[in-house]
């Protein structure tokens, strides 16, 4: 799905099932992730949200362990 964000920049929304495929983790923690906050989401409908791939590297930035 393709949305028009803010002028002429096009961004591409992915699926939670995307975002797993993308990242390797499973559709639950990408959705426990949008629930606690961590992973900012569009909702669409009951359970469906829809996730910015900056969005979602961000977050996954935050999970890589970088030791001191």
């Amino acid at each position: 799905m393709d949305v028009m964000i803010t002028g002429s920049a096009e961004r591409k929304w992915m699926s939670t099932r995307e975002a797993a495929e993308h990242t390797g983790f499973s559709e639950n923690t990408i959705r426990k992730a949008i629930r606690s906050g961590a992973l900012r989401a569009l909702r669409q409908g009951e359970r469906n949200f829809k996730i910015l791939p900056n969005d979602l590297d961000a977050w996954a930035e935050t999970l890589v362990y970088k030791p001191e």
